[in-house]
Order: C-alpha cells, then structure tokens, then sequence
C-alpha cells in the first residue's frame, strides 16, 4: 500500500482553514525537444481488462481500476506516439469533482529541476483558469515500498462555477523512477471546509487503492 507521509493531510488542512488566497503567478517552461527514446514493450501501451473495465499502463505495469470508490475511469488518453506520456481521467458518480493522472518521462523536461516544473505545471493551471487564485504549495513525501520520494502539493482557488459554489483543486507532483507522475484533483466547493477535506480524503485514498509499484525495483 502506498500512502502520503504521515503529517501531510494535517498540514493541507491547517493551509486551507482561514484561507488567505495570494495571487502567485510562477512562469511557465517550454518544453524541450529532442527527447531520446526509451524502449516500450512489443505490445499496446494499454492492457483493457474486459471483465472488470480496467485497464493496465504496460510500460509501468500500474493497474487503474475501473472504480474507485465513487471514482470511475473515463478514458486514456497518449500525448506522444511512443505512449511515455499518458494520462487516465476518473469522473466521481457522486460529487462535482475529477482526477487526472499523468505520467511521463522526465526527459521531456531536461533542463528543469523538479521545483522549477512543478512550477511551470502551476503556470499552466493559473493559465488554464483565468479568475484563479494559488492558494498554497509546499513539499511534500511519499512512500513506495523501500523507495521515498520528495514531490510538490498546491491548492488553488480556480472561482465561481455555472452551479452555487467556486471551484478548486489540488496538484501534486512527485519523480517516480525515470518518470514524473502529475496528479490534478479539481472539484465544488473550494470554500468549504467540508468539500475540501472530502476531495482530499478521495484523492489520498485514490493513490492508495492504485498501489504503484515500487519505482525502485
């Protein structure tokens, strides 16, 4: 099983109570071209499990479940031809919320130190919203098996949506072997304390039940 450091969830929500939303526009970086190849196995870069819906990301061997809790998976989506940058989105059956996980090789950024494109990715989501707001960003750890990790967490204020309510939403970053995995959360309710912590409690438990393998191995 894999889970956030002990200490993080108690940090996020001492960030968010009382909110004092501060404008930080950090500057976004290009990406690079010229990015070397990496060998894929012989066989799609997607394994559909036609029984249960889920499907398998080969290269990395992670497993997406079909659900996940009230999470279901919409779709896959590769941004480059050689399937080493991917994405898979979970819609929530019950709530006004989304996930996103990205992976992708860390070649794609090779001038950019895990820092500067976390803030590049934040850029993006600032861009993205127009009336956005980042709220907070600060470090934060994981654990895969033997194999910890220091990644990037950020909560923005996106702003009101067509329903009652504002927008918002997390973003964490964090290196995982040769690759970087980006996770975005965005759901209703960003001024309610509620609402925040139940999206963080889905987003948690959502890197649990994925259970990555260990990178280092």
């Amino acid at each position: 099983m894999r889970r956030i450091s002990e200490g993080v969830t108690g940090r996020v929500f001492r960030l968010v109570v009382g909110l004092m939303v501060v404008a930080v526009l950090w500057s976004c970086a290009t990406s690079p071209t010229g990015v070397s190849k990496t060998a894929v196995p012989d066989q799609s870069v997607w394994a559909e499990d036609a029984e249960s819906g889920g499907f398998t990301y080969v290269p990395l061997s992670i497993w997406f479940p079909a659900t996940i809790e009230h999470l279901e998976i919409e779709g896959t989506t590769e941004y480059d031809e050689d399937g080493l940058d991917v994405s898979v989105g979970y819609n929530s059956t019950e709530n006004d919320m989304w996930l996103t996980f990205y992976v992708y090789l860390k070649e794609y950024y090779p001038h950019a130190d895990l820092r500067s494109h976390f803030e590049s990715l934040v850029g993006d989501v600032l861009s993205e919203w127009t009336q956005s707001e980042l709220a907070s960003a600060h470090n934060v750890g994981f654990n895969f098996g033997e194999t910890h990790v220091d990644g990037y967490f950020a909560i923005f204020r996106y702003g009101k949506g067509p329903t009652p309510g504002a927008w918002g939403g997390f973003a964490t970053l964090f290196p995982y072997g040769d690759f970087y995995v980006y996770l975005r959360t965005s759901f209703l309710g960003i001024d309610d304390q509620s609402a925040i912590d139940a999206a963080w409690g889905i987003t948690d438990r959502f890197l649990i039940e994925l259970d990555l393998p260990d990178p280092g191995v």
